[in-house]
């Protein structure tokens, strides 16, 4: 829970849903559309919010939906040159729940990370393996998160482009198992270099999610809720003039 009413700059947290305003509509239909696709992509320009939705919007709707009898294992991760090590210690994060299982293994836990960020990179199939030889709880799901997704691109610039292909097919390959469900953010102005892999343009297409510019009353709901919640008022010509101020900001947000 968010302990002050606006964030800044800075994207919202699961954990801070109560000031999370305006997009409640929005939310429902992503979780119902990773409801009908194993593989998502939040599409929009930069500054519109996708991380902000898609973690106290879709991730803690998921984990709402827990008490329900659908519990999740999230895994989130922002690519970088480490993508393989990264993804490796999102798995291994405590509330995954596989980490202990898989750690168990090795008589040095620290051994773990690496053991898997190799596995994850060998074979595109590593983690459908692993949840044969380590099946999730009943029930259970594992969603992967991969935000700013458009990052990898930039690394592929810098002559790493195999370890790119490599971690998209790791991705691709692990959202046929019945139980893993992926999760990307990426901007739309580099949607072009998605071609450049096999099986990406296809998955976007088939997953494809577009955040919509708020409305004016939507955004007025991103205005006044948060100072509700923490028992304050806007004043309505203060909205107004805010509201008047970006309705041609292309980022509004």
């Amino acid at each position: 829970m968010s302990e002050f009413p606006y964030l800044g700059l800075r994207p919202f947290q699961r954990d801070e849903t109560n000031i999370f305003f305006g997009r409640e509509a929005l939310s429902s239909q992503l979780i119902k559309r990773l409801g009908n696709t194993h593989f998502v992509a939040v599409v929009g320009p930069s500054g519109y919010g996708k991380s902000s939705l898609v973690r106290a919007g879709l991730l803690a709707g998921l984990k709402r939906g827990a008490s329900q009898g659908t519990p999740w294992w999230i895994a989130e991760l922002c690519p970088s040159h480490r993508q393989f090590a990264r993804l490796a210690d999102a798995l291994l994060a405590d509330e995954t729940a596989l980490g202990q299982k898989y750690t168990d293994h090795f008589v040095e836990s620290s051994q773990a990370p690496t053991f898997l960020q190799a596995n994850l990179r060998r074979d595109p199939k590593s983690l459908d393996h692993i949840l044969t030889d380590m099946p999730l709880p009943q029930n259970t799901k594992l969603v992967i998160v991969v935000d700013q997704f458009e990052e990898l691109f930039r690394h592929c610039q810098q002559g790493e482009t195999g370890e790119a292909a490599a971690f998209i097919e790791l991705l691709l390959t692990s959202c046929e198992h019945a139980n893993v469900y992926i999760v990307i953010t990426i901007r739309s102005d580099c949607l072009s270099n998605c071609t450049s892999f096999a099986g990406l343009s296809e998955a976007i297409n088939q997953g494809w999610f577009v955040i919509p510019q708020l409305t004016r009353e939507q955004l007025q709901l991103v205005i006044e809720g948060p100072a509700r919640v923490f028992g304050g008022e806007v004043q309505s010509a203060l909205v107004t003039r805010l509201l008047d101020d970006i309705k041609d900001d292309p980022e509004p947000l």
